[in-house]
């Protein structure tokens, strides 16, 4: 039965995948398997024997998450490539030799993580990450040439730059915000503030450390109520759509859009810290729990949408984006 099973469906792929796309999805199972479960697996066995499991260094954003990013890119940039992939035969002397380097710099990466103590190098620390990522990213490059081998890389290899440099850029400019958080979550409480002032009869306000009082409800505006990381994820997101639509937009259009999307995206964290602290001073619990759960995500939802709908497609080219509002039109209608 499961050799039947086999059969049938290395008979769909056969008729419905190219043997050179067949092998690709080969391949990138491997990859992902190496990066997410056997490297970090291996990882965790070395650090435990050598006595290094403390973390010093500071988790701006998981390397999975790099990885991911930098994988999710290229398939969305390569895809048509990716489907006219003609089959290409494995050469084992490129696995291992790939191999072997990709091991050493993923060691390096293992110990600036684990081995290195930050605790005493003050703005170091932040080059002591970048340091931990750079190994990474480095290590992941070698595993994919171990993996993939010369070949794909030699037909690939403007679109793998490519995903790196917007990955990178990315994940540097969520690492900026993160690093700012303190001025941003100052900026939201001080908006927030003047909003209570022109819409609350005499209210009894105090802001001080990131600790907001309105009229005795009590709350933090830490990190994570900042603001940051809905920009973060609206970043993302803006740059998987430009990727996909890259050759229908307008280029001129892509930067100032984006900053409109963006402060529009921290015009919501504002409203969203404001109607937290509204609903806090008329039932505190309410406002702490299911209002603080959910709030965030529904507002970030609707934003997208608005965007997605209704500003998005003006960034398309005059032809693209005349079609794009008739078909919306007729969805209305």
């Amino acid at each position: 039965m499961i050799k039947s099973m086999v059969s049938n469906i290395k008979q769909a792929l056969d008729e419905n995948l190219s043997k050179g796309l067949q092998g690709f999805l080969l391949r990138s199972a491997v990859f992902i398997a190496l990066l997410y479960i056997a490297l970090p697996f291996l990882a965790k066995i070395a650090v435990d024997l050598l006595g290094g499991g403390m973390n010093y260094t500071i988790n701006y954003f998981y390397i999975e998450f790099i990885y991911l990013g930098i994988i999710v890119i290229f398939l969305l940039y390569s895809r048509h490539k990716i489907m006219g992939l003609k089959e290409y035969s494995q050469s084992w002397r490129q696995t291992f030799l790939f191999g072997y380097i990709g091991l050493i710099f993923y060691a390096l990466k293992v110990f600036v993580k684990y081995f290195v103590n930050t605790l005493f190098l003050g703005n170091s620390i932040y080059i002591v990450v970048l340091l931990e990522y750079a190994f990474a990213v480095v290590a992941a490059a070698f595993f994919a040439l171990s993996v993939f081998n010369v070949v794909a890389f030699k037909k690939f290899y403007k679109e793998i730059t490519i995903s790196i440099v917007i990955s990178f850029c990315f994940f540097s400019f969520a690492m900026l915000l993160r690093s700012t958080w303190g001025f941003f979550s100052y900026v939201v409480g001080t908006a927030v503030m003047g909003i209570f002032r022109l819409t609350m009869n005499n209210p009894e306000l105090n802001f001080n450390d990131f600790s907001m009082s309105v009229n005795g409800f009590s709350a933090a505006i830490g990190a994570p109520c900042s603001g940051i990381e809905s920009m973060a994820m609206f970043t993302s997101i803006f740059i998987l759509l430009v990727i996909y639509d890259f050759n229908d937009l307008n280029k001129k259009k892509i930067v100032p859009y984006f900053m409109v999307g963006i402060i529009g995206m921290y015009v919501m964290t504002i409203i969203r810290i404001y109607l937290l602290f509204l609903v806090g001073t008329f039932n505190p619990d309410l406002a702490m729990s299911l209002f603080h759960t959910n709030l965030g995500w529904v507002l970030f939802v609707v934003y997208i949408m608005l965007f997605l709908f209704f500003i998005y497609p003006t960034m398309m080219q005059s032809r693209i984006y005349s079609g794009a509002s008739k078909k919306f039109k007729n969805i209305r209608k």
